[in-house]
């Protein structure tokens, strides 16, 4: 039911499905089906951009595979596939190299190699992935198309349609004619799948591309329908069996609890005694630490975060970089920090390195020799700095949402940005705004 509802765009419905499902087969030793409903929940999750728990229900999936027998009960194949959904994951967190890094290395697996389905998606996967983070790499169209020519010779519909989806989104700003054919053939395709959600996306991008679109719009109107029609019965039959089911289930529990009711209700008591104290225990334990890297955080020089010009010459650095060219890259990232360019959004290792007159390779060397970090690493702690103390010194700020407040110091999302400030100080923004608040 959970991957007809995930089929369907249904990712609440299915993620609902599938959670129903964990909780029955996190009691056997299902291996092979309890990783799949954790790949369904991270893939709603992350469609639905709620990319914290896309990542932690793609980790479950992963972690079930920690030896050679479970790998070989859940399938290499399907691990493969759920490594290829955590690239996902890291794109929608805007981590394009990481990502990058792990669909490389996916590409070269031979195991992969194998599978003609796996491996173009693979390949369209970095195709876009790398686009996204260079609008102008020449390599990623080629990628793209030869994950297109790899499912026709497959006569794949399926692998089509989100082929013709990634290059009507490459070539939407370059070439108008290109994006429409393509956004039409992923229709097609889609039509021959009698895949509705696949219908209405590419429907989405005809509206945008063509000029005189009234059969289409009438079409998406009868598709649309059509599709909520589908997910209100699946949700309505999976209503009815879950409720019957768990009847069932609640006879046996009130049969058995009543032959040691009195047992039971001691049992209950007591952990609950238990569970009640331990509760307000940690609570109060977890206030305390808060508490303590709250007045840490306040007390803070955020000015070891910067590099100072007056740096030396370590030796650490590659000897391939002159004194000269390091003194340079020293100067341009004080400047850097002088005038908050980290603030910009979507700031890359290789357009950073180009705007200093220098290369991306260079500038990982001298900010991983003199701050021990990598250039994400790096830019992310003075953006979290200057949110410190923007916070601190600017009340009408704290008045801002987590959103806005993320927005303003660079991140795309609220969620990163928590996430990033977490990291850093061991505390979550609200806690700290509303310290600062009271």
């Amino acid at each position: 039911m959970a991957n007809i509802q995930t089929s369907l765009g249904d990712f609440s419905g299915s993620k609902t499905t599938a959670i129903d499902g964990v909780r029955y087969l996190e009691k056997t030793a299902d291996l092979r089906n309890l990783a799949g409903l954790y790949h369904i929940i991270s893939v709603a999750n992350k469609e639905s951009k709620r990319y914290d728990e896309a990542r932690r229900y793609n980790e479950r999936a992963l972690a079930l595979g920690k030896d050679s027998f479970s790998i070989n009960t859940i399938g290499i194949k399907n691990i493969l596939i759920f490594k290829n959904t955590k690239a996902l994951i890291l794109t929608g967190e805007g981590e394009y190299q990481e990502a990058i890094r792990l669909l490389k290395t996916l590409e070269s697996d031979t195991i992969l190699q194998q599978d003609k389905n796996e491996y173009a998606r693979v390949l369209s996967n970095l195709g876009y992935v790398q686009w996204l983070e260079n609008k102008e790499n020449k390599n990623s169209v080629k990628l793209l198309l030869k994950a297109k020519i790899i499912r026709e010779e497959m006569n794949d519909a399926s692998g089509l349609i989100a082929s013709n989806i990634d290059l009507t989104k490459f070539y939407f700003e370059k070439d108008k004619t290109k994006a429409l054919y393509h956004a039409e053939a992923a229709y097609k395709n889609a039509k021959i799948r009698r895949n509705l959600v696949s219908m209405i996306e590419a429907l989405g991008y005809i509206f945008k591309l063509k000029e005189n679109v009234s059969k289409e719009a009438i079409v998406y109107d009868q598709i649309h329908h059509k599709l909520q029609e589908i997910n209100q019965k699946n949700r309505e039959i999976y209503a009815v069996t879950k409720y019957e089911n768990e009847k069932l289930t609640n006879k046996n529990v009130i049969l058995t609890k009543e032959k040691d009711k009195l047992t039971d209700q001691a049992w209950i008591i007591s952990l609950l005694l238990v569970v009640s104290m331990t509760g307000v225990g940690y609570y109060y334990y977890r206030q305390q630490i808060y508490k303590k890297r709250f007045i840490q955080l306040l007390g803070k020089d955020e000015n070891k975060n910067t590099i100072k010009t007056s740096a030396i010459y370590k030796t650490g650095v590659s000897s391939s970089i002159s004194e000269e060219a390091l003194e340079h890259l020293l100067t341009q990232l004080q400047q850097f920090e002088d005038q908050k360019g980290y603030l910009t959004p979507n700031i890359n290792a290789k357009d950073l390195a180009k705007s200093f007159g220098s290369n991306s390779s260079y500038l990982s060397i001298v900010i991983n020799t003199y701050k021990q970090k990598s250039i994400s690493q790096y830019i992310n702690d003075l953006r979290i700095g200057f949110a410190i103390d923007k916070l601190q010194s600017d009340a009408t700020f704290r008045k801002y949402t987590i959103k806005a407040i993320a927005k303003d110091v660079g991140f795309n999302s609220s969620e990163i940005f928590a996430k990033k400030f977490y990291k850093n100080t061991g505390i979550y923004p609200s806690y700290f705004i509303k310290k600062l608040e009271m």
